[in-house]
């Protein structure tokens, strides 16, 4: 018994709409709908502490003086990106991400 045409568009659609959702499925952008873990990990990692040693041993002075700039460039850099996602996402704020 053959198909009449309505059955015959409707049980084409039924085999053609997964392969479209395949296609399509490269083409879809996700949104991300926080920030990194990694950019909030690095907004709460603590400032380094100084150690006694760095009044006297100039290399622990260095060491200590290196780490602290290299925290500071992590927190400044996540604290942009986060700035930026939020401004992605709409938020309205009242200075600039990249100070």
């Amino acid at each position: 018994m053959p198909l009449s045409p309505l059955r015959r568009a409707g049980s084409l659609a039924l085999l053609i709409a997964p392969l479209l959702a395949t296609a399509c499925a490269g083409r879809v952008t996700p949104v991300q709908t926080f920030p990194s873990h990694a950019d909030l990990q690095a907004v709460t990692e603590p400032k380094p502490r100084p150690t006694p040693d760095i009044v006297t041993d100039p290399q622990a002075n260095a060491r200590f003086d290196a780490e602290l700039e290299g925290w500071g460039e992590r927190v400044q850099s996540a604290g942009v990106r986060i700035c930026t996602w939020a401004r992605s996402m709409g938020a309205k704020l009242p200075f600039d991400c990249r100070r």
